[in-house]
Formats: C-alpha cells, structure tokens, sequence
C-alpha cells in the first residue's frame, strides 16, 4: 500500500494542465506518486500526446455513477462532483491520499500534506486566512470558506463515512447553483471540522494561493508559496477534444465576457462602500 498519493481530475483537453502539475511535483518529489483521473475516454487522447504518469479512466472506476453524473451535470459540475467516488475507490490501495486541481503547480518541495496527514484524518483548506480584507456574509454562505481544489484524507472508518456522506450529497444535489445553496462538491467541506472526527484546517498562506485569496491572504515574501491554483494556459495549449461526458457548457458570448465583468466590478466597489460606512457608523 503506498503512504501518499497525489491526484487530480480532467478532461482529455486539459490534460495538458497535468502534464504542468506533474512536471512541478516531480521537480521537488522525484518519488512521488501520481495519477491522472479522466473524466473522458483513453481513446480520446491524440496519439502524438506524451504523458509520463498513470492514467485512469472515471468508466473504468464506476461506469453507473458516471452515466448518472453525466445525464444530470454539465461538464464542470461533473468533474467536481465525481471527487468523493475517486477518492474512495483510491484510499483502497493507498494510505494518504491528496487532491489537487489540474491547474496547480508546486514552487518549492515540502512536507506538509504528508506531516498534516500524519498526525489528522483529514485536512481541508480555507479561502480566507486574515481580516486585512472584510469577508463578505454572502460569499461565505453561497461560495464556502473552505476551497475543493486542494483536500486530503487518511485511510479510516472516519474517511469512509464522510466520503459517503459527501457522495450522497454530490450525487443529487451537485449542481452550480450558489442563490440555491448549491456549489457542486464545496459547500459539504463546511461541515466537516465539525461533524468528521480529526479533520484539520490547514491554514497555511503559501497553500493553494488563487485568485479568490488576493487580499485576503498576507504573504510577506516568495518563499512563502508552496502550491498555487490559478495559472491559466492559453486557449491553443489545450487538446481540441469535445468532454465524452457531461452537459455541454455554452461558450461565453461578447457580453458576459466583456460587460458583466465591469458591472461586478462596479457592484464591488458600491459593497466596499456600504460596508466601510456600516463600520464606521457602528464605531
């Protein structure tokens, strides 16, 4: 049985989003342990591909569970909703086992996934670890506190009920739907300190460093950065590959890719300002 294993999910186009996750971890973990899980058909992938890590098939773990996702989810919704299943199907043959989303790059080497294991069940990530930035109720409540792109678990009873508990949710109530109290697989991480035995925050800085935590995370220094989950590849870097499974998301047209993030912008500022007045009228 190995004692850690790190893996991620993609589709056949974004396998190229691997190929940077595994190069990173192999430039400070030669020994690392690492697979692939498809959320699409081997057959896929382009014969002129070359990926040097274990791939695995979603079908091949549980065919049913992958059918049903597909026909209720769309493609992102399905991704993150088939994280519980790979997990359990995974903690069979390993020990520790940690998920990191495809985009992720690894800038130094460190031990604290396997450290954190060590001594915990389980480790889940907040978004926000400081006040520098006033957290906002609505984006607690419809987004989560914590982040489902970096999460790990030891092998146990405990593991084994909270990945069925958090199936059973991402099976039928997966979908993105925040105003509804729904956001694929995240909004379960909420109650896991509380209802899972053992199960640690990790609020190291330097960890799974996104968009989502500028401002809302110091980071005094470079060295501080352990992983990070933001870095987007250009458009012709990933494989022309339609998803096999899934819902088909629509493109972005003109307007949500260029108006919509101005009026959020300007709805942004507007909240800053009620809410620096609301202190203040408080103080």
């Amino acid at each position: 049985m190995n004692k850690l294993l790190y893996f991620t999910t993609c589709y056949v186009r974004d396998l190229p989003y691997a190929n940077r996750l595994f190069g990173s971890l192999k430039k400070f973990h030669h020994k690392a342990d690492f697979v692939v899980v498809l959320i699409d058909d081997k057959a896929s992938i382009p014969a002129s591909f070359i990926c040097e890590y274990e791939l695995l098939s979603m079908k091949n773990i549980d065919s049913e569970i992958l059918t049903e996702l597909s026909n209720r989810y769309n493609w992102n919704e399905l991704k993150n909703n088939c994280k519980p299943f790979i997990f359990r199907y995974l903690l069979k043959e390993n020990k520790q086992v940690v998920y990191l989303d495809c985009p992720t790059v690894f800038h130094q080497k460190t031990t604290i996934f396997s450290e954190t294991l060590a001594q915990y069940n389980a480790f889940v990530v907040p978004q926000i670890q400081s006040l520098n930035q006033h957290p906002k109720e609505n984006d607690a409540l419809n987004f989560g506190i914590f982040h489902n792109g970096c999460i790990g678990f030891n092998a146990s009873e405990t593991t084994e009920k909270w990945l069925a508990w958090w199936q059973n949710h991402t099976r039928y109530k997966g979908f993105f739907d925040p105003c509804k109290g729904m956001n694929t697989d995240r909004l379960c991480l909420e109650f896991a300190p509380i209802l899972f035995e053992n199960t640690h925050v990790l609020k190291n800085i330097g960890v799974n460093v996104g968009k989502w935590t500028f401002g809302k995370r110091t980071m005094q220094k470079n060295a501080e950065l352990i992983t990070s989950n933001y870095a987007d590849l250009r458009r012709s870097k990933l494989l022309p590959v339609v998803p096999a499974y899934g819902i088909a998301v629509q493109e972005l047209g003109f307007a949500e890719r260029n108006i919509v993030p101005v009026l959020l912008k300007i709805n942004q500022k507007i909240d800053d300002f009620f809410n620096r007045f609301y202190v203040y009228a408080q103080d």
